[in-house]
């Protein structure tokens, strides 16, 4: 058995994992902060920010995702009902922030047709990301139950 150069104790591994947890929820929301202050403060092109946002989404979602799959986040089973719920409050969220964004924000006027493509947008990245943390949650309970056998 090898030996680790600092010997950690259960207390100490815990006080480690609070802290990078809350570290890593503060980088991330002082990233999305950037984002919103870089495009609406100072009105940058989205290219100025884009690999910030490209970095911040990329790890929201994978981070999520891992979590549900690894079991780090014990969630409750939930139904079709429940999901469709869900999925629904992020497609408004989703819908509401994005008009609000182009209207009030950039005070870009948009027609109905905008309207429409902006929803199937919405709606078909809400889809995906619910498909995507149903099947991480579903193959996760699996994992662990194995795990128990």
């Amino acid at each position: 058995m090898s030996r680790t150069p600092v010997p950690l104790d259960e207390r100490n591994i815990d006080s480690i994992r609070k802290v990078c947890t809350v570290m890593y929820g503060l980088t991330m929301v002082l990233l999305a902060l950037t984002v919103f202050y870089r495009q609406f403060a100072l009105g940058q092109a989205t290219g100025e920010f884009e690999d910030i946002a490209v970095i911040l989404t990329s790890n929201v979602i994978v981070g999520l995702g891992a979590l549900l799959y690894f079991g780090g986040v014990a969630l409750p089973r939930f139904g079709p009902r429940a999901l469709a719920a869900a999925y629904l409050a992020f497609v408004i969220v989703g819908f509401g922030f994005t008009v609000f964004k182009y209207t009030v924000l950039l005070d870009q006027p948009m027609s109905a047709g905008a309207l429409w493509s902006s929803f199937l947008t919405v709606a078909t990245i809400c889809a995906l990301f619910t498909g995507f943390y149903v099947l991480a949650a579903y193959l996760g309970v699996r994992r662990i139950e194995k795990q128990a056998r």
